[in-house]
């Protein structure tokens, strides 16, 4: 599982009414209301521990929401403070998502030419553990 739809994963099980969809390494063009999850790097990978034998994983990733209002950055607000409160999250793959950490704080990507539609983005990285 990548760092990107680990991230998806855990915003549709802790913001399931958010009112918008999720994509994963794609632009849709409808539609106007979504949650857009990006791999922007592979992180790196630790060695294995001696102990267990397991390794942990620290992928890059970006969310950018976007929406037909300047309200779309309430919604990247609720998903940036969900983050804080995720600890040990296990994920569908047998892995578990130990930690989310922020890199930036939330920015406005600004709006798209023809459709004026908001861009709010932050990036995260993630402590994956097999």
């Amino acid at each position: 599982m990548t760092g990107a739809e680990a991230l998806a994963e855990v915003i549709e099980t802790n913001l399931p009414n958010l009112g918008y969809s999720i994509f994963i390494d794609h632009v849709p063009d409808e539609p106007d209301n979504a949650i857009l999850v990006y791999e922007i790097g592979r992180g790196r990978l630790e060695p294995r521990n001696h102990r267990s034998g397991k390794r942990e994983e620290h992928p890059r990733v970006e969310v950018r929401v976007r929406g037909v209002d300047s309200a779309t950055g309430g919604i990247l607000r609720q998903i940036s403070d969900m983050t804080e409160a995720v600890y040990g999250f296990p994920l569908t793959s047998g892995q578990k998502l130990l930690v989310i950490t922020k890199s930036n704080t939330i920015g406005f990507a600004g709006q798209e030419q023809q459709t004026r539609r908001y861009h709010y983005a932050q990036q995260f990285l993630l402590t994956i553990s097999e």
